[in-house]
């Protein structure tokens, strides 16, 4: 799976914070719906001078429900901040 995280909100704001936290946090809400093993991979950075509208993280997940079931429960575990 890829998600497109919106720049938006405290944490979202340094790049650094971005790669190293984002994934971790991803990782603890899906371990929270059984995917103990799960690893996230966030995008590295763009180059000097562009801006992206977002961060992309991926994972696998085998996952029996549709994507809208997947982000309401991430949702539901996730810091209120990503």
């Amino acid at each position: 799976m890829c998600f497109l995280i919106p720049r938006n909100g405290p944490l979202m704001t340094n790049s650094d914070m971005r790669v190293w936290i984002l994934p971790v946090a991803w990782e603890r809400a899906l371990a929270g719906l059984g995917a103990a093993d799960a690893t996230v991979r966030a995008a590295g950075r763009t180059d000097r001078g562009v801006h992206a509208i977002g961060q992309v993280i991926a994972f696998a997940l085998e996952w029996r429900h549709d994507e809208a079931e997947l982000l309401r429960a991430m949702n539901a575990k996730l810091p209120p901040d990503i």
